[in-house]
Formats: C-alpha cells, sequence, structure tokens
C-alpha cells in the first residue's frame, strides 16, 4: 500500500513536513481550489509501506494519539499483534479520521497488571489527572484475564506521522 500527498511548490514548510515523514518526492503536477478559482503548481509525493497494520479505536484514545499525547497503544498480544515489527506503520481509524504511526518498539509483559506497574501510564493516555485512578483493570473493558493468559500483552510504542480524514 501507498499514500500521496502533495503541496504547493512555494509551500516550503509543508515539503520539510513531508519529507519529515518519510515520503519521496514523485513527480510534478498541479491542483485547483475546489471553485477552480485558481491553480497551483505542486510537488507530489509517495510513501510506500510494505507492512501496514490498521487498528480501530474509539474517539477519545484517537483524539488522544492524533494529538500526540498517547504514544503508547496497549493491546494483546494476539495473532494479529504478534504480526507486527519494530518499523512497521500502524493506521489507527475512528470514523473517517486515520492517524497513522510508527512503531518504535514493542514492551511485552504476561499481564495489563505487569505492564501498568512498568509503563509510563502518561504514554498510555492517561492525563495527570486520570493516572491517579488509572488501574490496569480499565483493561478488562476490552480483554478478559483468560485472554490476557493465554497471549500476553503488549504496550505498542508509537510515532505520531500524520493525521488525515478519509473522503468517502
Amino acid at each position: 500500500q501507498h499514500f500521496v500527498i502533495s503541496h504547493a511548490v512555494d509551500n516550503v514548510g509543508s515539503q520539510r513536513v513531508i519529507e519529515k515523514c518519510g515520503f519521496t518526492f514523485d513527480r510534478m503536477g498541479s491542483y485547483s481550489k475546489f471553485d477552480g478559482s485558481v491553480t497551483f503548481e505542486s510537488k507530489h509525493y509517495v510513501q510506500n509501506w510494505e507492512r501496514i497494520t490498521y487498528m480501530n479505536l474509539r474517539q477519545t484514545p484517537f483524539d488522544s494519539i492524533a494529538s500526540g499525547n498517547k504514544t503508547v497503544e496497549l493491546r494483546l498480544w494476539d495473532e494479529k499483534r504478534q504480526n507486527l515489527q519494530v518499523g512497521d506503520t500502524l493506521a489507527f481509524t475512528c470514523g473517517n479520521k486515520v492517524a497513522v504511526c510508527k512503531v518504535k518498539d514493542l514492551l511485552l509483559f504476561s499481564t495489563f497488571k505487569d505492564l501498568y506497574n512498568n509503563v509510563n501510564l502518561l504514554q498510555c493516555g492517561y492525563d495527570q489527572e486520570s493516572v491517579k485512578n488509572a488501574s490496569h483493570k480499565d483493561m478488562e473493558e476490552y480483554y478478559t484475564i483468560e485472554e490476557q493468559q493465554q497471549y500476553g500483552v503488549v504496550g505498542i510504542q508509537i510515532e505520531l506521522y500524520c493525521v488525515y480524514q478519509k473522503n468517502n
């Protein structure tokens, strides 16, 4: 799979952000405003990701990742997650929004209790107020103790690339 992005030729700031996110120059082109009143010369970039994994999120954790506040996503270490590798790309989806991230590290534990005792919970989506009452039991809303014991759990340390809205 690949992503395509463009920017106006004279928008050097956008170019720097695009290149920082790992996109490579593909070709020159143009694009117009929706009403057709102005056409811009543009540069088009592509990002080829051989390994991309999609994960659905609820609104609050999605917003936390999209804002850069949440840098560790908590999941069961099930068959799908066991295919993850450092360097892979994740696309977190919520409705028509997508947050694209890079896997920086995989923090493996036997249970969420172990994870909660060893990972900075402020990186897991809690804020200064809610972290005071954070409990590994919060994750039992999503994963049973039996599932945790069967598979183990993972804290997926991520770096945010970009957030975009899908056109339906």
